[in-house]
């Protein structure tokens, strides 16, 4: 029994080794591919390509200086294109972004103040309420309507930032820049 498994042993690796080594062109098949193991075909380009310098450990300084002039001629080229691209496809000119002066009419019209759609909640009704007797008065304001008035501002802004997932981003924006004009009603 011994022998037999000695016999078909030998029998089948030399089958194998009869076509060349692995690895090799001649190498058996794998799977219909005529030119041997895949996993060793980078290796053969590589130690093929290279020449006897790999084969016999001799260091070649041409290599090594190929190698560095590649990656500047590399770093070279990629700035020459990108100033050519920056030649050829301007950036555009960005416009300051300058607010809208104020307009009085857009916050105030006809003895009634224009409250955006995030005052229209209950939170803010006392506040509002106290604000339109402010700007409504007929007479010059004192210092303290003004500073009453200031402190109401606040304590708005501070519940609309405390309620600010509940908004949308521009109503809360525009909520905002409406109460920071608002107090140019008042002063």
């Amino acid at each position: 029994m011994k022998k037999i498994f000695l016999i078909g042993f030998l029998v089948f690796s030399s089958s194998c080794y009869a076509q060349g080594p692995i690895g090799t062109p001649t190498a058996m098949m794998w799977g219909g591919m005529p030119y041997g193991n895949p996993a060793m075909w980078s290796s053969q380009l590589h130690h093929y390509s290279s020449g006897p310098a790999v084969t016999s450990g001799y260091y070649d300084p041409s290599i090594q200086r190929a190698a560095i002039y590649n990656d500047y001629y590399r770093a070279e080229m990629y700035w020459r294109k990108k100033e050519l691209w920056k030649k050829h496809n301007p950036q555009p000119e960005r416009k300051t972004i300058t607010r809208k002066p104020f307009d009085t009419t857009r916050i105030y019209a006809e003895g009634r103040i224009l409250w955006p759609v995030v005052f229209k909640d209950k939170r803010y009704y006392k506040y509002m309420r106290q604000i339109e007797r402010i700007v409504n008065k007929t007479s010059s304001k004192s210092w303290d309507d003004i500073k009453k008035f200031y402190q109401i501002r606040d304590e708005m802004v501070y519940i609309l930032k405390s309620n600010i997932s509940e908004y949308p981003s521009g109503y809360y924006g525009k909520a905002r820049v409406f109460l920071n004009d608002l107090s140019h009603l008042v002063t």
